[in-house]
C-alpha cells in the first residue's frame, strides 16, 4: 500500500446547466517520504489535485488515500482535523500578514498545532534567522516564499503541498528551498508540488507526472521522463539529446562528455 493513493478520480464542476470536467479518472500513487512534481498546461487539472489531496475540495467518483485511510470520504470535522494536522499548503501567493514580522507570521500556525516547534528554529532551519524582525514587504520573493515554507514546518505535517512555490526564486533561492524540501524528506515528509518549473523539477524531485485535460498521461522518474518528453524537457536535454538522449541536466552533459572524450 501506497501512501497517497488515487483511485479512479473524476472532478466536474457545474456553471448552471454546464459541465466542466477537471479531473478524468486519475490513478496514481505516491510513496512515503518521495518529492512528486506534478507538471502540465494551465488547466489541466494539477492544481486541482492539490486541493482534493489537501481537503479543500471534493471529488465526484473515485476515492483517495493518505496513509491507508480513505480522506475523500471524510466529513466537515474530519476534514478541518485533517487540514489542521496532517496537511502543510504552500500557496503560490505566500499568506503572509503584512503588518506582521516573519517571525511572528510563522508564530501565528502554533495556534492551531497543540505541541508546535519553536519559531525561531524553524526560520533558523529554513536560513532566514537574521531576517526573523523584518516584514514581508522587506523580503524578497524568495525569502517569502521560505517564511511560508516555516509556517508550514511548525505544525510537522505528514504530507507538504506546494502550488508553483520556486515561482519568481532565483537559482540561488533555488538550491535554498531545495536542500530545505530534501531535509523534510529526510524526516519523512512526503512532498508533492505543481510546477511549470522543469529545470527544477527535473533537478530535485523523485517522480514525475504529467496532466493533459484532466488525466495523468505519464508518471515516471525525472530521468526517464524528461529524457523521452520532447515538449516537457530541460535546456540541457533539448540540446544534448541527439549526442546522449539520457542527459537531463547540465551536470548529466559534463559526466557523459568526460567519459566520452
Amino acid at each position: 500500500m501506497s501512501f497517497v493513493e488515487f483511485h479512479d478520480v473524476k472532478k466536474t464542476y457545474h456553471m448552471g446547466e454546464v459541465e466542466i470536467p477537471a479531473l478524468q479518472g486519475v490513478n496514481f500513487e505516491i510513496e512515503k517520504g518521495e518529492f512528486c512534481v506534478i507538471v502540465g498546461a494551465s488547466g489541466a487539472g494539477k492544481t486541482t489535485i492539490l486541493n482534493i489531496l489537501g481537503g479543500m475540495d471534493t471529488l465526484t467518483e473515485g476515492k483517495v488515500l493518505l496513509d491507508g485511510k480513505e480522506i475523500s470520504s471524510y466529513g466537515k470535522k474530519q476534514l478541518t482535523d485533517y487540514r489542521r494536522y496532517d496537511i502543510g499548503f504552500v500557496f503560490q501567493f505566500y499568506n503572509l500578514v503584512g503588518n506582521l514580522t516573519a517571525l511572528e507570521n510563522v508564530e501565528l500556525a502554533s495556534q492551531i498545532c497543540s505541541d508546535p516547534l519553536d519559531a525561531g528554529q524553524v526560520l533558523a532551519d529554513v536560513g532566514l534567522a537574521d531576517r526573523a524582525s523584518n516584514f514581508p514587504a522587506q523580503l524578497s520573493g524568495g525569502e517569502q516564499q521560505r517564511t511560508a515554507l516555516a509556517k508550514v514546518m511548525l505544525t510537522e505535517p505528514k504530507i507538504l503541498l506546494l502550488d508553483e512555490p520556486t515561482k519568481g526564486m532565483d537559482s540561488f533561492f533555488k538550491q535554498k528551498f531545495a536542500r530545505v524540501l530534501k531535509r523534510l524528506q529526510t524526516e519523512g515528509v512526503t512532498v508533492v508540488m505543481v510546477s511549470h518549473d522543469v529545470e527544477f523539477c527535473a533537478r530535485y524531485a523523485d517522480l514525475t507526472g504529467m496532466f493533459f485535460d484532466g488525466s495523468i498521461v505519464t508518471v515516471n522518474t525525472p530521468e526517464k521522463f524528461f529524457a523521452r518528453n520532447s515538449f516537457y524537457t530541460t535546456a540541457a536535454n533539448r540540446m544534448s539529446r541527439h549526442i546522449f538522449q539520457n542527459a537531463v541536466n547540465v551536470e548529466d552533459v559534463i559526466e557523459l562528455c568526460r567519459k566520452n572524450r
